[in-house]
């Protein structure tokens, strides 16, 4: 019963619209002062047709097309006549239509015509996506500005001179006229060796890539270049040179006209050569060169811009501009190698491994960082330009002394090679810091493009370089040491405590005298020594030097480092050095010294002598001290037991014995050894109204309490007012908010 009173109430809502769109089509017949009504199609009438006879034929209505009206005032009137007239010659089947045709056409007169928008004044939805426009009164709006009225004189200036050619010889105010003597293309421009015709003097004229196909200037053309041209004259060049040719015109005879005409189309052939080393504009040489003013023109040019197939490129600029784009140098080019080092090459590997079958699940086990290192030069020309170039993986400590001894200081020959990357000061400061402390050369520079002279100015170091990359057979060294090597300059360590300078490279030797483990992935602290700290003028008796993971350290030396019992005298080679400290990252060379090497029987070390701790004394160094204790921190005190064998603390007790326990890492059944942590507050002679808070070592907690007669424990009162020191102790922190406040770690030497 529901369902049948829904679709009942369906229809009728469905009646209604019927009605009411039947009320708006005749009120619309009304308007247009029609009389003749559609026809109404009832399933009534279907049934009468069906039942009567086929020979009764039913007889049209004439009605107008009101889905053809406009609704234009002012063309309705004359548009609905003439669509009735047409309408009425129409066959009776065209012009009977339906109600529902009816209520369409009424639909389509009485909605709101659409409004019209313009297409082409749209806004984006996105503001961000707007074309960006450049900083009003800035550089960049300026240029731009600049080139916009550049293209748009040398469109007006094509289009008001219909050939490149002409036949006006004479002489105008502003207008140069110029003989071409030689071409030459630079940089996908010409360059036109000229002489004018007014001054009789030599010059140099640019021609774009537009131009240049216009004007097609050949030996022995005459070119007019009207204003505004430039002339600018460059340092270290022999002939000035002439900018802003766009609007130039050839000159040519009235007889051979028409034959230029048509031979200018085909591009002369001209001498293509390199572009301009970029070490002239790096590297001004004098103005006035006596090898310049004895050699003529053409000379010079061959000289730089040719270069015969076999022959070896001394400058590094010169083969790198040459080698294109994919990057390989297209030739040899000779160097010096200053330095031999390696870099390491950080890879992620993670292992894994199959468990038992029945659990049938994959684990992996924790990424390890493997270093692959990778043997390095830096190489500089006789121009003065450095570069940096890879080579292959280095496997052992032997191969690199082997590298390093037939390398560094040795002239070699570059070849198949390949650039990598262009270096600058602000990506790579720590090579550039490498290169200023070679930098200025023991010998002379030459000067680019004249062999047989050498820069007489002080001159400053390269501000760029180029990093590129090989294999071993792409080095080629001779047997011979270079003038221009610079090898490293030994300092003792108080030599450079006395410079201080803000930044540089030093080299050293030192000998090692703690070594203090940080976290993973944190420097390595190694406080060093020499004579010269050990004499009794020195201020600071001890050095730290911070030695960084990018920095490699041998096996070797990390050998000697971490043995308790040695003292290793080392060379550390162009380590860095700035506001006092030393650190050791890329590029720095630390190794054993072969002087101590060679020495069979090494004697005894000697005792260090240490600085007193004193108010000045710094965070992150050594020093001795001696004191009474004041105090006990009673909440960092403690001991446990660990095995007397191996010093582990897994431990297990054994039954039926009551002080035995078995150690699970070496198996020994034993009496535990206590280990105890005390750390003690300090009153020291040399600071008045200082805290001095220390931790002591287990050997100096076992001589603290039985001074004070305690066997099994120990009452805070026992110890207090007894007398510790001299210690080694190592600085942690040093604090000066309201009092001064320092913690210490007894540590031994």
């Amino acid at each position: 019963m529901n369902v049948n009173f829904i679709i009942l109430e369906g229809v009728l809502i469905i009646i209604n619209l019927m009605i009411m769109q039947i009320t708006c089509i005749l009120f619309v017949l009304l308007l247009l002062d029609t009389d003749d009504l559609p026809t109404i199609d009832s399933e009534s009438e279907h049934e009468e047709q069906e039942e009567s006879s086929t020979s009764k034929e039913q007889i049209p209505v004439m009605v107008p097309d009101i889905s053809d009206c406009s609704t234009s005032d002012s063309d309705g009137a004359s548009e609905q006549s003439s669509r009735l007239d047409t309408s009425s010659l129409e066959p009776a089947s065209h012009r009977q239509r339906s109600v529902s045709e009816w209520v369409r056409s009424a639909q389509a007169l009485l909605q709101t015509p659409p409004k019209k928008t313009d297409k082409t004044s749209k806004t984006p939805e996105d503001s961000g996506k707007k074309r960006r426009r450049f900083e009003s009164g800035g550089l960049a709006e300026r240029l731009n500005k600049l080139q916009c009225r550049q293209r748009s004189a040398v469109s007006f200036w094509k289009h008001q001179s219909v050939s490149s050619i002409t036949t006006v010889t004479e002489e105008r105010a502003g207008v140069l006229v110029l003989r071409v003597q030689s071409v030459r293309e630079v940089c996908g421009m010409r360059a036109a060796l000229c002489e004018r015709a007014a001054e009789r003097q030599p010059c140099v004229a640019l021609f774009n890539r537009d131009t240049a196909t216009q004007l097609a200037p050949a030996v022995g053309d005459t070119i007019c270049v009207y204003p505004p041209w430039q002339s600018l004259i460059v340092d270290g060049e022999q002939h000035p040179v002439i900018l802003n040719t766009h609007f130039s015109q050839k000159v040519i005879s009235d007889v051979k006209m028409e034959s230029s005409v048509v031979c200018s189309k085909v591009r002369p052939s001209e001498e293509k050569s390199r572009p301009c080393p970029l070490i002239k504009c790096l590297y001004p040489s004098e103005k006035i060169i006596t090898s310049i003013q004895k050699s003529s023109p053409e000379k010079q040019v061959c000289a730089l811009n040719r270069r015969e197939a076999g022959d070896v490129y001394e400058s590094l600029l010169d083969v790198v501009e040459a080698s294109g784009p994919s990057g390989s140098l297209s030739g040899p080019v000779q160097v010096v190698v200053q330095r031999v080092y390696v870099v390491p090459v950080r890879r992620s590997t993670t292992t894994s491994f199959l468990s038992h079958k029945t659990t049938s699940k994959t684990l992996s086990r924790p990424t390890a960082e493997q270093h692959i290192i990778r043997l390095c030069m830096l190489v500089q020309d006789v121009y003065g330009m450095f570069s940096e170039v890879e080579l292959q993986h280095v496997s052992s400590e032997e191969e690199l002394q082997h590298y390093t001894e037939m390398l560094e200081g040795k002239e070699c020959v570059l070849t198949g090679l390949k650039v990598i990357q262009r270096l600058t000061r602000e990506r790579c400061s720590q090579l550039f810091s490498l290169i200023d402390s070679l930098w200025p050369p023991l010998v002379s520079l030459r000067v680019h493009g004249e062999p047989s002279c050498c820069q007489s100015s002080q001159i400053s170091a390269p501000s760029f370089c180029y990093r590129l990359a090989g294999q071993q057979s792409s080095v080629l060294p001779a047997q011979h040491m270079s003038p221009l090597y610079r090898p490293p300059d030994i300092h003792t360590l108080q030599q450079i405590l006395q410079d201080k300078p803000k930044s540089g490279r030093c080299s050293f030797k030192a000998t090692v005298v703690y070594k203090r483990e940080q976290s993973a992935g944190e420097d390595v602290l190694l406080f060093v020594t020499d004579s010269s700290l050990q004499s009794p003028i020195s201020t600071s008796r001890t050095l730290p030097v911070y030695v960084s993971p990018c920095c490699l350290i041998q096996t070797s030396v990390s050998r000697v480092i971490s043995s308790p019992h040695l003292r290793p005298a080392l060379v550390f080679k162009d380590a860095v050095i700035q506001n006092g400290q030393v650190f050791c990252w890329g590029q720095c060379v630390i190794q054993l010294d072969s002087d101590q090497i060679q020495q069979q029987n090494l004697p005894e070390p000697e005792p260090v002598l240490l600085d007193p701790l004193s108010s000045e004394s710094g965070p992150c160094s050594l020093c001795s001290l001696s004191g009474v204790v004041v105090d006990v921190d009673e909440q960092s005190a403690f001991s446990w037991p660990v095995c007397s064998r191996c010093g582990s603390e897994r431990l297990e007790a054994v039954q039926n014995r009551q002080e035995a326990f078995l150690c699970v890492e070496c198996g020994a059944v034993d009496k535990p050894t206590q280990k105890m942590q005390l750390e003690v507050f300090l009153s020291c002679p040399s600071l008045s109204e200082c805290t001095v808070k220390l931790k002591l070592l287990q050997k100096s907690i076992v001589t603290l309490l039985n001074s004070a007669g305690s066997d099994m424990g120990y009452e805070v009162e026992s110890v207090l007012g007894k007398e510790v020191g001299p210690l080694t102790a190592f600085i942690h922190v040093i604090s000066r908010r309201s009092a001064l406040w320092m913690s210490l770690e007894e540590i031994v030497l």
